[in-house]
């Protein structure tokens, strides 16, 4: 594994801007790329929330926020990434077996069912909840694969850790990466 390395001049003007404000990544709607591009327009820094968004969604996303910025605009921006459990380094591999999947689907379908009981709750089924593996690793690929083509400035990823290939992927892409931490544990 190779050592951490630190961040150069331009990846150090991405993520400390000039002006102290960032915007989070908020899966769900409210880091839009208006939103980005005023922030980095008056000197902040922010990012795009692609967790809850496809490669096609994303590739939207950076098009309109790079429309907003302008061809010369700054590139203090970048998009953060859920990290599916498939691909997940901080998920044991006992935990990504097609058994503990199932017990998962299984637990899922037993609580629905308990919070069903009146139907009167309109709830996701196990199978919305317990995705399956190949398509959590096709999905991220495409969202990488988005990244490179489309040059994001920078990518974080969320909820796990990517193997290191990912990150090797996206440094010769030339597009800095890292991941957010919750704790002195996590990081």
């Amino acid at each position: 594994m190779t050592q951490p390395s630190h961040p150069d001049d331009v990846t150090r003007a991405r993520l400390i801007p000039p002006v102290p404000v960032a915007v989070a990544p908020m899966a769900g709607g409210p880091s839009t790329p208006e939103l980005v591009a005023a922030v980095v327009g008056a000197g902040g820094g922010g990012f795009l929330a692609g967790g809850m968004r496809t490669a096609a969604q994303m590739r939207a996303q950076v098009d309109a926020l790079r429309a907003l910025l302008g061809a010369e605009g700054p590139d203090r921006w970048g998009v953060n990434l859920f990290v599916p459990d498939a691909v997940n380094t901080a998920i044991p591999d006992a935990a990504r077996t097609e058994a503990a999947r199932s017990a998962r689907a299984a637990a899922v379908a037993a609580y629905r069912a308990d919070l069903t009981a009146d139907g009167a709750a309109d709830l996701p089924t196990a199978a919305d909840v317990v995705p399956d593996p190949d398509a959590e690793r096709a999905d991220f690929d495409a969202l990488l694969t988005a990244a490179e083509e489309q040059a994001w400035p920078l990518v974080s990823f969320t909820f796990g850790l990517p193997a290191a290939d990912v990150f090797a992927r996206l440094a010769a892409a030339g597009i800095p990466a890292g991941a957010t931490v919750t704790d002195a544990t996590e990081a």
